[in-house]
């Protein structure tokens, strides 16, 4: 052993921080890669692959907007529990600090540290959190830079870094938590502070609402369900949407910098002082003196920094200073932190059980601790601390250093004639781990594949044991060992919290809305558009689609029985901040501020190809700078179907239409309630629906169709005989059809005919899929039905980025436009065909309908026709069949008429 340092265990003692923040960075940075927040699928499900989530020089969570938080674009929320169900106040965003960025570790090719334009990604934001769990009130930093004051009030948040496994303790004894500065009266355990709970990880367990600490896995899940669904404020005031955006994007970056502070705490667990009730802070100033430790105390966690910055700073006012001399000085070789990158990632049932799985292996008994699978478990009984070598209060490592459990390698020191031999024996055990299935410790084969311990000072022939030390090569080896685990450990967590998954399936023909795009409506100043008969936003107020949970079925580590991922049934009453499972749809989208009732507002391609850009709005103009949403009601489901088959639901967004002049549209269900055996939790699943999609019908029998070629009325050609009174006929009843459904009617007595020139226009949210249409038309003396068939694929209009640039370039399809008919698909025109229909599969060119050169006065129909959009969708043999015979009663009767 070399370089062996004295520890000194004394009875009182304040707390400081485990593993330095450099080491949190850098194990913070590790697991972010192990972990599935990087995945392309995470992203997507969430939608945080809209934010350019980590590209370089990327800030994904910047304010698309100026804020009402002075000026904050680039921030997070510190806020109280109660205070996530009302307004944020602006006093307690807070921004990005250089001592945070000053801690980011730089793994080899990477750039974080004291890289101001990698400050912004993902992971840094994790990383971010990790560094910042060690806060302690600025006046108790001696260097420069210094991170921001707390805005609550000064708190020293390690006092609640400590966790014993055995007895469920934080730092100890409870009187002196009492009396310590910048604290809240008490010592919290490390897990309670982390999930935000009283006895997370006892028999009972309550979410603490009054807590102190505002970055908790309870807020972090406030800050995700706030991410997915907030949309909170006035709707008419000014800045609704804007602020909302803003509010949304701080919410993001609070739910991954609370998982940094999370996270940081799961890491001390792999710090033996931190599971062994071992505090190792430098001497306070003033009557507190006493309650000081020795350097000694202190060298774990600062040999492990060293190892990873081999930084040496000489600053006279920083006691780390002459650690970091002496190892500088030394013969002792600091290498490189082994982080292990193929420790399996544990899998647990509870998010607690990455701490410990106290509540399941109950017994303090060694056979019972070495079964324990958190990663407490494994630091508290497989090392020694400083303060607890051969400690009769934990029964693991054995305090007796003649157990049989132990290798040992004795050195002879002196013979002393009353005493007998003075011997040096060094310590090793073999490392328990039920978790590490093919893993291998690289560095114990040093150790003869044993976990050094420590070194005692013992009488050989009484077995009396003195002091013991722990050396610079055993602390290597300690790290090399935990490290690893940690990084395993923090990305399996992460997992955990974002594990829940649904998936969203088209309903039937890939048609998830309809609605009558002729209903009378104006736009405002703003680009929104409003019904002209009750003011409401006008858009599409319900939404078909299949939603299952997706959650993956995942075996528990260490018992390979499958993970519990059930949800509940949730009711259409649910109030979700109430604790009821709850399941939303969410809208998400930009909007086309320059779109006008009649479409003119659109890009528009006529039969030729000539692309014409609306007047004064262009391609850059027709989307909004930022994203907003619209959050359905709760719907009711059952329990059975989401997790078995999947269920068919009906969103209403009634209380928050989809704008019918949406781009970028997604759309995303959230579930929050019970998942497994979580009580609280998100699950998510998004869908890239296509934006709004204008199917036209329209009376174009002002020609008709012979032999192949157009013909005005009355001019049509020998040899081409149009049935009855001529070619021009008024439509009496007309049926759309999407797939097998019939979507759409207008009929005679309830709504008139529809005469030449006058045009129904439906808009429909759409996949990505072709899919037939067909009008079914029957006219003025005409004895059978007029079938029209089209295809339709939905409308694209968006960037597949928040911010639109070059590499992800803002796509809008142009709208057709045919003799004054403006529509997003293939047309479907009436027009009476005798012989060979000319107008060209692909709708262009100079024998499209586009073509024709007669005027023609468009208006749409006088009367609105009638959605048809049940909750479960119905297929129809008048969509399906070919056919065109009388099928419905208004069609028998006129057929009874024409004879």
């Amino acid at each position: 052993m070399k370089n062996i340092l004295p520890l000194v265990v004394i009875l009182f003692s304040t707390c400081t921080q485990a593993y330095e923040v450099d080491t949190h960075a850098m194990v913070t940075s590790e697991a972010f890669g192990r972990s599935t927040l990087p995945s392309d699928e995470l992203h997507r499900r969430l939608g945080l692959d809209r934010f350019a989530e980590d590209a370089p020089s990327a800030k994904p969570f910047e304010s698309p907007v100026p804020t009402s938080y002075g000026g904050l674009v680039n921030g997070y929320l510190d806020i109280e529990n109660a205070d996530w169900a009302g307004s944020f106040s602006g006093s307690y965003a807070r921004g990005l600090m250089e001592y945070e960025r000053d801690k980011m570790h730089s793994p080899p090719g990477d750039v974080f540290r004291k890289n101001e334009k990698s400050e912004y990604r993902l992971r840094a934001w994790l990383m971010r959190g990790a560094i910042r769990e060690d806060d302690l009130p600025p006046g108790n930093y001696r260097k420069l830079p210094v991170p921001d004051a707390d805005p609550h009030g000064d708190l020293t948040r390690v006092y609640h870094h400590f966790f014993n496994p055995l007895n469920n303790a934080g730092l100890q004894p409870i009187v002196l938590c009492n009396f310590l500065p910048d604290n809240i009266g008490k010592c919290v355990p490390s897990t309670d502070w982390a999930f935000g709970t009283y006895g997370i990880s006892g028999p009972n367990t309550i979410e603490d609402t009054s807590r102190r600490n505002h970055f908790t896995w309870a807020d972090a899940r406030e800050a995700l369900w706030c991410a997915l669904t907030r949309n909170a404020g006035d709707p008419s005031a000014a800045a609704f949407a804007g602020d909302n955006a803003a509010e949304r994007r701080l919410c993001w970056a609070t739910t991954i910098h609370s998982l940094g502070h999370v996270i940081h705490l799961l890491q001390d667990t792999a710090q033996p002082q931190h599971v062994r009730n071992d505090p190792h802070n430098p001497y306070p100033e003033g009557i507190l003196h006493f309650a000081g430790t020795t350097l000694d105390r202190r060298m774990y966690e600062v040999w492990t920094n060293f190892r990873l910055t081999t930084e040496v700073s000489l600053d006279a006012e920083d006691e780390v200073a002459q650690f970091r001399a002496f190892f500088k000085n030394s013969n002792v070789d600091a290498t490189r932190i082994n982080t292990g990158l193929n420790y399996p990632i544990p899998r647990f049932s509870e998010p607690q059980y990455y701490f410990t799985t106290r509540q399941v292996e109950t017994a303090t008994t060694p056979a019972s601790l070495k079964k324990r699978r958190g990663l407490a478990d494994l630091t508290n009984r497989s090392l020694f601390s400083e303060g607890t070598i051969l400690d009769s209060n934990f029964p693991l490592p054995p305090p007796d250093p003649t157990s049989p459990d132990y290798t040992t390698q004795d050195r002879f020191i002196n013979h002393f004639q009353e005493y007998g031999d003075l011997i040096e024996r060094h310590l090793a055990i073999p490392l328990t781990d039920p978790l590490k299935g093919a893993y291998t410790d690289t560095s114990l084969a040093a150790f003869d594949n044993q976990l050094p311990l420590a070194t005692v000072s013992m009488w050989k022939d009484y077995g009396w044991a003195g002091a013991g030390v722990i050396g610079l090569d055993e602390y290597s080896a300690h790290a090399d060992v935990l490290i690893p685990r940690a990084i395993a450990y923090s990305a399996g967590l992460i997992d955990y919290f974002f594990r829940g998954k649904l998936e969203i399936t088209p309903p039937l023909d890939g048609l998830f809305s309809v609605i009558d795009h002729g209903t009378p409506h104006t736009v405002n100043s703003k680009g929104y558009p409003f019904r002209s008969d009750d003011g409401k936003l006008f858009g599409f107020t319900k939404l078909r689609l299949r939603v299952r949970n997706a959650t993956a079925v995942v075996n528990e580590s260490g018992t390979n029985l499958p993970i519990p991922r059930e949800m509940l049934s949730t009711a259409a009453s649910a109030k979700p901040l109430e604790g009821d499972p709850t399941l939303v749809a969410v809208a998400r989208y930009h909007r086309n501020p320059c779109y006008k009732p009649d479409l003119s507002g659109e890009r528009r391609i006529a039969f030729d190809g000539a692309v014409t850009e609306p007047v004064g709005c262009g391609l850059a103009g027709t989307r909004t700078p930022f994203q907003e949403l619209s959050v359905s009601k709760p719907v009711a489901s059952s329990a059975a179907a989401l997790n078995g088959a999947g269920q068919d639901l009906v969103f209403d967004f009634g209380a928050q239409p989809i704008p019918v002049n949406a781009t970028d549209l997604a759309i995303q269900v959230v579930y929050r309630g019970p998942l497994g055996l979580e009580t609280d939790a998100i699950a998510v699943g998004t869908f890239d629906v296509r934006e709004p999609t204008y199917l036209t019908h329209w009376n174009n029998s002002d020609y008709a169709a012979c032999n192949g070629g157009w013909f005005a009325n009355g001019s049509t050609p020998p040899g081409c005989i149009v049935e009855g009174f001529g070619a021009q006929r008024a439509i009496l009843t007309t049926r759309v059809c999407v797939g097998s459904q019939m979507v759409f009617e207008h009929l005679e007595n309830a709504h008139g005919s529809l005469g030449t020139g006058q045009f129904v226009r439906l808009a429909a949210l759409l996949d990505g899929d072709e899919t037939a249409t067909r009008s079914r038309s029957i006219v003025h003396n005409l004895n059978d039905a007029q079938i029209r068939n089209r295809s339709i694929v939905g409308h694209l209009r968006q960037s597949d980025k928040e911010q639109a640039t070059a590499q992800a370039p803002f796509v809008s399809e142009p709208f057709f436009a045919k003799r004054g008919m403006v529509g997003s698909v293939r047309p479907l025109p009436f027009y009476q065909i005798n012989g060979t229909d000319p107008q060209p599969a692909n709708d262009a060119g100079p024998l499209d309908v586009g073509a024709l050169i007669n005027p023609l006065a468009v208006a749409p129909a006088p009367d609105p026709g009638t959605v048809l959009f049940p909750d479960v969708a119905v297929s129809s043999m008048a969509c399906t069949t070919a056919n065109a015979k009388a099928m419905f009663a208004d069609e028998v009767v006129h057929a009874a008429a024409i004879r």
